[in-house]
């Protein structure tokens, strides 16, 4: 998940380079469908780690049944002083990082 941003991206080009074929997972279809041209047509997935409760139904169609491992590079942050952020920036902040994150890993976990 986040496989189009500069630490997915790099983790995805690792995993071909070293005979894998990397699943794309984000929430932007052209900026997945441009990076997979770039990983020999990747395959990849369109789903948004914000929406946690919708993961597992994005997710099951294209689950490989050979998944060996599982990245989640989703994030994003709050530039402004701690003094500054509100409790709706902690929220989101723990929504996207930590609720994406389960979601994401309990709908590619083997049953």
């Amino acid at each position: 998940v986040g496989a189009t941003g500069a630490i997915g991206s790099s983790i995805a080009r690792r995993v071909l380079a070293r005979g894998g074929t990397p699943w794309l997972i984000g929430r932007n279809a052209d900026a997945l469908q441009s990076l997979s041209q770039t990983l020999n047509g990747a395959p990849f997935t369109v789903a948004d780690a914000r929406q946690a409760e919708q993961m597992g139904d994005a997710l099951a169609p294209d689950l490989p049944a050979d998944l060996k491992g599982f990245a989640y590079c989703a994030g994003d942050i709050a530039l402004k002083p701690f003094k500054r952020a509100e409790p709706a920036d902690f929220r989101a902040c723990f929504e996207l990082h930590v609720v994406g994150a389960a979601a994401a890993l309990r709908s590619v976990e083997a049953p």
